[in-house]
């Protein structure tokens, strides 16, 4: 888009001061610091960032975006950045700001891009419409397609690894796709091998449902994957999931959770790794945790939800109060 910004004959866009200086100049003049890919900040746009949270991460389009773990609202480009930080009123104002110092006055070359010692995984897919057998098995969790939409889940034609294909959906062995901030987390429900059931480029702070979530509550479940992320909150429960079930949640992003949530639970699978996951994630963060109960040896709430129903499962749920295991869990702990 143009603006209507003459400068020395020529109109000023996004594009034309990309052309001139990278948005990895533009971000680190205005901090006055070499940003880091991946290292996480104090937020520069908030002054009660005593959690940091911010950070800066590289799109598929290769341009540098920034994001604040603690305001979901708080993401975009270079140029939102710069907007936010010197408080302009219009985008404007922003781009005549950094082109009078970046471009005119070449100050950019003081701030070089540190190339990251190891390339990073990325992970693209081709996108194709949820067919009927595909809502007939996210409905067996009490999953709509509207809350597949809400939590960025695709069905994926294909999936590229560093842009080479590396598989292909069948009807037979369909792939789904889950787009956390800017990663994806692929999987296979019908693979039979393990080794090819889930393939993700998610870091630590690719937290599923985390955008999703209400900005205060009662109540956050800490589930084990985005399937039971997606069950809980079709029941109204607010809840999230690391990347993977042996990745702990850094932190800082616990102490973001419990200034918003008063009470925040673990529920985890009902297996050994599950079970004893829950128990060091509870001990590192004195966060309380709860299990299905032993009789049906059901593995997950999602196993569960799809043998007994979601109204079973919303009466197994009370059974295990969440309230009671809290009372009963800070009392052991205080013993």
């Amino acid at each position: 888009m143009l603006y209507n910004i003459e400068v020395n004959g020529n109109f000023l866009s996004k594009d034309n001061i990309l052309s001139k200086v990278s948005d990895y100049s533009i971000y680190s003049y205005y901090l006055g610091f070499n940003i880091e890919l991946g290292k996480v900040y104090s937020s520069p746009l908030r002054t009660d960032d005593t959690n940091p949270s911010f950070g800066f991460y590289k799109a598929r389009n290769g341009s540098i975006m920034f994001k604040d773990l603690a305001k979901s609202d708080i993401c975009g480009d270079c140029f939102k950045f710069v907007k936010e930080l010197l408080n302009k009123r219009t985008y404007k104002e922003t781009i005549l700001d950094i082109y009078i110092n970046l471009v005119l006055n070449n100050k950019s070359s003081n701030y070089k891009y540190i190339i990251p010692a190891k390339k990073r995984k990325t992970i693209g897919i081709r996108r194709t419409k949820f067919s009927k057998t595909d809502l007939e098995y996210w409905a067996k969790y009490n999953i709509t397609e509207e809350i597949l939409k809400k939590f960025n889940v695709f069905k994926a034609a294909e999936v590229f690894v560093n842009d080479v294909s590396v598989k292909i959906s069948t009807s037979d062995n369909p792939t789904y796709a889950y787009k956390i901030f800017n990663s994806f987390k692929i999987y296979n429900p019908l693979e039979t091998n393990k080794k090819y059931k889930w393939l993700s480029d998610c870091s630590s702070y690719d937290i599923s449902g985390f955008e999703q979530l209400p900005e205060t509550g009662d109540l956050l479940i800490i589930s084990k994957a985005t399937k039971d992320v997606m069950l809980l909150h079709s029941l109204g429960i607010p809840a999230i999931a690391p990347c993977a079930e042996t990745i702990n949640i850094p932190e800082n992003v616990i102490n973001i959770l419990k200034s918003r949530f008063k009470n925040i639970i673990i529920f985890y699978d009902n297996d050994i790794p599950g079970i004893e996951a829950a128990k060091k994630l509870s001990d590192k963060y004195k966060l309380s945790y709860i299990h299905l109960p032993q009789e049906g040896n059901f593995k997950d709430i999602t196993d569960y939800c799809k043998e007994k129903g979601i109204e079973s499962t919303c009466v197994m749920l009370a059974s295990i109060s969440v309230d009671a295991y809290t009372k009963l869990y800070v009392t052991q702990k205080e013993s």
